[in-house]
């Protein structure tokens, strides 16, 4: 049973914003969910406070070939700063996911300034981030967890990227997969100071607990997953997973982003900050249950 029911599409007014719509009707048309279509009227675009009607034309049309399938769709135009407002619609409308098309740099890489990423660290619901291009098939989700079981929250956080990884291929009809990256701790340190035997020693006991304890977890958390799809990387998460995703081809890497709260609320995490923009496929971040936008 997957958890879809009521799907936010953010609209934006340059062109090229077909892939985040195409992948929430590919996602309604498998789970029957509904989907809404909204864009965000910025306080500083004077013309198009005073003239609403392009915008809700745009949608309109946009909506039409939906409904026309028998999608339940339906339409917004929200005023003020685009992320907090997408953030409030979603909670009173209880949005399951937000789908929003990334904009990449001039260099082509993506631009964690850009609104996709700002609803990321806002959304109160889990945000996909589609790239730019054709809307292909999701035949590898790949579920980055970070589990410690002295740290429950970290757990908890793990398995929710697991349900929605098996969610996501559960529609789709792909394989979820699972995948913790080890290194260790302070070896930049570490490795000068000790001798090869003794790093090579620590080295091994930390590999090992890594490996018994992604195995743990899995058993417990994520079960519908067989064992030969469970992945221990080594090496920097920040450098390998990105790598890993890439020479697997994953089509959807499921992560959670939010794992710091602060004087203004959430901030996204440093690991998340560091490779979101890394990852060569499409991103779902996967918030805390206690995440408060």
């Amino acid at each position: 049973m997957t958890r879809f029911a009521r799907l936010l599409v953010h609209v934006g007014t340059e062109p090229g914003e077909r892939p985040a719509l195409e992948r929430a009707a590919f996602l309604a048309r498998r789970t029957g969910a509904a989907v809404d279509l909204v864009t965000v009227v910025e306080d500083t675009n004077l013309f198009a406070r005073f003239d609403e009607a392009p915008m809700r034309d745009l949608l309109e049309t946009l909506a039409a070939p939906l409904r026309d399938e028998g999608l339940a769709v339906a339409t917004a135009v929200l005023h003020g700063a685009a992320a907090p407002e997408v953030a409030r619609y979603v909670r009173a409308r209880a949005c399951d996911l937000v789908l929003k098309l990334e904009r990449a740099d001039d260099d082509g890489r993506p631009n964690m300034a850009s609104l996709a990423y700002d609803l990321a660290r806002k959304c109160p619901c889990p945000v996909w981030i589609v790239r730019p291009g054709p809307v292909g098939p999701l035949r590898r989700v790949l579920a980055l967890v970070d589990p410690h079981p002295e740290n429950p929250r970290s757990v908890e956080i793990a398995a929710r990227v697991v349900r929605a990884a098996l969610d996501a291929a559960a529609v789709a009809g792909g394989e979820a997969h699972l995948a913790h990256a080890w290194e260790v701790a302070g070896q930049g340190v570490l490795r000068p100071r000790m001798g090869a035997p003794q790093y090579e020693a620590l080295t091994a006991a930390t590999r090992a607990l890594a490996l018994d304890r992604l195995a743990a977890f899995a058993a417990e958390h994520a079960s519908d997953v067989p064992p030969e799809r469970v992945h221990l990387i080594d090496g920097d998460p920040a450098r390998t997973l990105p790598a890993y995703a890439l020479v697997t081809g994953a089509d959807l890497v499921v992560m959670a982003t939010m794992t710091r709260v602060g004087p203004v609320g959430q901030a996204m995490g440093h690991f998340a900050e560091l490779v979101l923009r890394r990852f060569p496929c499409a991103v779902f971040a996967v918030k805390a249950a206690d995440f408060l936008a």
